[in-house]
């Protein structure tokens, strides 16, 4: 299969029986025996193919059955978006499938599932003999965000790193190709929308939050170093105090000018976004981090809080 579709196949064949029983989890677990079910492996193959390739994210995994009450040893839930893989035992068939608990099942041997109960996909799994194809894929939530971190601390393995200083970094979570939310996902939301989005974050809105960044760190360096500065190291005159503190009402003032940048290119995203997903009934709203201030006086109880805007949030229109 092309390696392009991100297909990840594992055959597993285990000759020893273990314990029967697929077991579905709901307000307790309990067996479920249906007849036998055997669907062509070839059409269950072209159809993991197909749904894969409109899935990215998604991953094919097969199991052999030699026998229909033979253990897979996983468990289901009811999700938002369809059977939920809720436990993985160690014994159990699926143990060495790229399976991963937190996936939804979207298609059993050809069978679309994502829209069943985990019930009904209990029931196809424990009535499956042969060769088994499980499609899913991880729940990817309903945001596109970004982050930000000191260069020494950063991760090695970055996305779209936008380098605001050479101690400031900040990159998209995620690569586009992973990026797209279930929900917009489920909603029917082209994937072509979905990197609109996701460019309109990286090229607007994460540049400017950089800068901003950026700003802070300088001012809050330059703060840390004021009295020393300030002082000019016991010299007195020549004007020398008088122009730090000028680069510090000006260093002020460029902060607070780059946050409101950031609010006004985020709103400008938000708006273009919200445009695009009306008529799938989606809205979007800002994604925060907050931050807490120091307590530069006696008189606060509390320390304070500060939200940077770090990206989008999806929501469902009811």
């Amino acid at each position: 299969k092309s390696s392009s579709n991100k297909i990840k196949k594992v055959n597993i064949n285990m000759s020893q029986p273990t314990n029967p029983l697929f077991q579905e989890v709901s307000n307790g677990a309990s067996p479920i025996n249906d007849t036998s079910y055997g669907p062509a492996t070839v059409v269950a193959t072209v159809v993991a193919t197909v749904m894969t390739s409109y899935c990215p994210t998604a991953v094919v995994a097969t199991v052999t059955k030699l026998f229909k009450d033979q253990r897979l040893g996983i468990s289901l839930v009811n999700g938002v978006y369809g059977p939920k893989v809720s436990s993985i035992d160690a014994d159990g068939l699926c143990h060495s499938s790229n399976l991963k608990v937190g996936m939804r099942l979207l298609s059993i041997n050809s069978i679309q599932v994502n829209d069943k109960s985990n019930k009904e996909a209990v029931q196809i799994l424990n009535a499956a003999e042969g060769q088994v194809i499980l499609v899913a894929d991880e729940i990817v939530p309903p945001k596109i965000t970004f982050n930000y971190f000191k260069s020494a601390a950063g991760p090695k393995t970055t996305y779209n790193c936008y380098t605001a200083a050479s101690s400031i970094k900040a990159q998209m979570e995620t690569s586009a190709s992973n990026a797209m939310p279930t929900l917009l996902k489920e909603a029917g939301v082209p994937s072509n929308t979905c990197n609109r989005i996701y460019t309109l974050i990286e090229g607007e809105l994460l540049p400017a939050a950089a800068a901003s960044l950026q700003q802070d760190y300088i001012y809050n360096t330059e703060m840390s170093q004021y009295t020393g500065k300030q002082m000019n190291k016991g010299a007195w005159g020549w004007g020398l105090e008088s122009d730090h503190e000028r680069k510090v009402f000006m260093m002020a003032s460029q902060k607070a000018s780059l946050e409101r940048n950031v609010d006004l290119v985020a709103t400008r995203v938000k708006d273009r976004a919200n445009a695009m997903l009306a008529k799938y009934n989606i809205m979007a709203t800002f994604e925060f981090k907050k931050e807490v201030l120091a307590k530069y006086s006696s008189q606060q109880q509390n320390q304070n809080e500060v939200v940077k805007i770090i990206g989008l949030q999806f929501h469902p229109i009811e």
